[in-house]
């Protein structure tokens, strides 16, 4: 018979909610330095962690709004938009920080578009934003004719968005800032009345609107919040290759919900963490640069990808259904 105590510990790891996910982020390291040993060598680090931070934190929003139920495919137009609209403001003469706010504020107005469509008309979020994927990547390319822009912010200000601070830029501006988003969402969503209600809306609509939630009111937000985050990553991405391109968001919003995926968040809602949407990300762009340095075809990619969300889902059920099976234990 099993150790009571080692029961209990056995069922606080498997039904931590991001335990399939951790436990696929080790195994590929671990796969992926025995096949190159670059891969875990401090030059690669800081590649992967110059650029991590930066989808890092566009995954951090459409997780949140995951979790509420919704999606959100407009985050790569947006990305790519609005620096390139604090390009054209501040061509236009326009003070950089002054660009910078305007910009972030018409990524506000983009999300709360993609709310108001959703919410008022009862259309699924993955149509509508699918839509305005194509009409803010479509303004995108009129705005800058499909040609890419230098983008040079003044220096202090690029130290301040992806400066790098200290190990060669293993520590830098941007993991700082994804650090500091992840800290605050994290107290949010686990320690805050508003995280309760996401995961609420996210689980029950019906019931959560019988709780008194304003259930339109938290979707909205989700929408803007995700909106804003991307167009904030978007300047980052920016001022880190000081160049701005239309199609710069490439397939963001389907890496950022992969990652999303991944990292424990269910696709119909309800279900999630910021720390999964972190790891979630590590592990989509690891498996990208670990196939680079092991010389593995990059079509092999996409297929990995697919194939880890699988079995990532299902690593996730049986969790649950383990845990579940050592609670009965408990109570028999």
């Amino acid at each position: 018979m099993a150790n009571p105590q080692n029961q209990r510990y056995l069922y606080k790891i498997v039904s931590n909610k991001e335990f399939a996910s951790f436990f696929a982020l080790i195994i590929l390291w671990i796969l992926f330095d025995l096949l190159d040993s670059r891969f875990l060598s401090l030059s690669n680090l800081i590649v992967l962690f110059t650029v991590i931070p930066i989808y890092g934190i566009v995954t951090l929003g459409v997780t949140l709004l995951m979790i509420a139920g919704e999606f959100d495919l407009s985050v790569a137009a947006t990305f790519a938009l609005i620096p390139l609209i604090v390009y054209s403001l501040i061509s236009y003469g326009i003070n950089v920080i002054a660009s910078i706010i305007i910009s972030l504020m018409i990524a506000a107005i983009i999300g709360s578009l993609n709310g108001f469509i959703t919410i008022k008309f009862g259309i699924p979020s993955f149509i509508v934003t699918l839509g305005t994927l194509f009409v803010w990547l479509g303004i995108a390319l009129q705005i800058s004719g499909g040609q890419p822009y230098s983008f040079q912010l003044p220096e202090s200000i690029t130290k301040i968005l992806v400066g790098n601070i200290a190990i060669g830029g293993l520590i830098n501006s941007q993991l700082i800032w994804l650090i500091g988003f992840a800290v605050l969402f994290y107290l949010i969503l686990e320690r805050h009345k508003w995280g309760n209600w996401i995961f609420a809306v996210g689980g029950n609509k019906d019931a959560a609107k019988g709780m008194g939630i304003r259930v339109d009111y938290v979707k909205l937000s989700l929408f803007i919040l995700t909106a804003v985050l991307s167009g904030f990553a978007g300047i980052m991405q920016s001022s880190l290759y000081s160049q701005v391109i239309a199609n710069q968001g490439g397939n963001l919003e389907l890496d950022a919900i992969a990652a999303s995926v991944i990292g424990g968040t269910s696709l119909f809602g309800g279900e999630g963490s910021v720390i999964g949407g972190i790891i979630g990300t590590i592990i989509i762009w690891s498996i990208e640069n670990g196939l680079i340095l092991a010389g593995v075809s990059s079509y092999v990619y996409e297929t990995l990808i697919g194939a880890l969300i699988i079995v990532v889902v299902i690593a996730h059920n049986y969790a649950k259904k383990m845990s579940k099976n050592i609670r009965l234990g408990e109570t028999d």
